[in-house]
């Protein structure tokens, strides 16, 4: 359930009154200059201390609430590396506030990892744990098929070649009897913090469902591992694979569609950013298959 408060406007200072006012929590301040990507407020009380997240707009209720379900569903599984809700006194997992919704999420001490091999290596065992979470109750809402003509038109727009499209449409009912899993849908160093006394936890988590594992590892193939000066990170690329095979191996033939995996994500995320050197970072991986292939064989 979702909590209305009867307030319609919400500013930085309001912070501390508005949580213990819905929240167990008391001597509640904020932290200053506290602040991570989509982060209101990071906040210190007598029982801890919480990250205060505004939920983004396009995001319906129900859509909010299977994602912080999914959140909880994590830890009753045992996987401990995500971050933790904290419901309301009254049980409700967020509050409305106008439009915007607002929730609690445990503070975990630490840094963003920065990108190496160590980072990528536990990045990759922790996919793989997090692939193995059994019994997750909720599909993801990126079905595969209902992408592609999203990517014939990017595909246009940006020239990538009727080659590149027809790979994907090849592959893609395989990609879609792939083995389902937890995906995360953004796997990077960013969405990591590695604590002060060692060991990484997922945070970014707002897009969790279940989906094809090859898509989530497909994620970094193209968008991180091939540099802007149309590098291939080898090292990068079997360190992340290598810990991930290590922990949830994978069959020869998906293994194989990671690299289709991590073309069309690429695709689906070109215009972000710096359009122009994302799309040389494309042609160049699609052009270099075998390249980049290889860590996973």
């Amino acid at each position: 359930m979702i909590a209305e408060t009867g307030s319609s406007t919400f500013n930085q200072g309001s912070v501390p009154e508005l949580v213990q006012r819905h929240w167990a929590l008391s001597g509640v301040r904020a932290r200053p200059g506290a602040r991570r990507t989509g982060t209101v407020s990071v906040i210190d009380s007598d029982q801890g201390s919480f990250v205060v997240k505004v939920a983004g707009s396009w995001k319906a209720e129900t859509t909010l609430e299977r994602d912080l379900g999914g959140l909880e569903y994590l830890r009753r599984a045992g996987f401990q590396l995500a971050p933790e809700l904290l419901r309301t006194s009254s049980g409700d997992s967020c509050v409305r506030l106008g439009i915007a919704h607002i929730y609690l999420l445990k503070f975990r001490e630490g840094e963003t990892s920065a990108a190496s091999v160590v980072t990528y290596q536990d990045l990759g065992r922790l996919a793989a744990a997090l692939h193995s979470v059994p019994g997750f109750p909720y599909v993801s809402e990126r079905h595969l098929a209902a992408c592609l003509p999203r990517l014939a038109d990017l595909t246009a727009r940006y020239s990538l070649g009727d080659a590149y499209l027809g790979l994907i449409v090849a592959n893609m009912r395989i990609l879609q009897r792939c083995s389902s899993a937890v995906c995360h849908f953004a796997l990077s160093p960013g969405n990591t913090v590695v604590s002060p006394v060692g060991g990484m936890t997922l945070v970014g988590c707002g897009e969790l469902g279940l989906g094809p594992a090859v898509f989530d590892l497909g994620g970094p193939l193209v968008t991180q591992f091939v540099t802007e000066g149309l590098e291939f990170r080898r090292d990068w690329a079997e360190a992340f694979y290598g810990g991930y095979f290590s922990a949830r191996p994978l069959s020869p033939v998906e293994r194989q569609l990671i690299f289709t995996a991590g073309l069309m994500w690429a695709g689906l995320n070109v215009m972000y950013g710096d359009a122009a050197a994302n799309v040389r970072r494309l042609r160049w991986a699609f052009e270099h298959s075998s390249v980049l292939q290889a860590p996973m064989l």
